[in-house]
């Protein structure tokens, strides 16, 4: 395998972004958009009460660092990068399809309420106030 890219794969990779153009740029700020609508639909109306994580050994050895915000705001880009270099319409479209059924099933998974064993030492549902735990 060759350590650089050589003049014609760069021309093939410039070629895939310029194919369906602004159909990628506006799919995937559409996609984004739906996403997050539906992710800060089910952060505003949960379908149980939040339950308040305890912390780990790992958090605590960690903590938090306030340069990893970074990587997290890479998202922006590094989602684009898949459907810039797809090379036609047809599998542009099997990637949306597959990728929105990936997200529809993120969100799925994120509305289903789940049962908590109530036995001792188990994590107990909160109100989201915190005001009093569940009974």
């Amino acid at each position: 395998m060759p350590r650089s890219l050589d003049a014609g794969a760069w021309s093939r990779l410039l070629a895939c972004m310029r194919v369906w153009f602004w159909l990628k740029a506006v799919g995937t700020a559409a996609f984004m958009w739906l996403f997050f609508v539906g992710y800060f639909h089910l952060l505003r109306h949960p379908t149980q009460p939040p339950i308040v994580m305890p912390l780990t050994v790992l958090d605590r050895w960690i903590g938090f660092q306030s340069w990893a915000l970074w990587p997290y705001v890479s998202l922006w880009v590094y989602v684009a990068v898949p459907p810039a270099l797809m090379p036609s319409l047809r599998t542009l479209i099997r990637y949306g399809w597959w990728i929105g059924a990936l997200c529809v099933a993120g969100l799925a998974c994120s509305s289903v309420s789940f049962e908590l064993s109530r036995t001792k030492g188990s994590i107990k549902p909160t109100r989201p106030n915190h005001s009093e735990p569940l009974a």
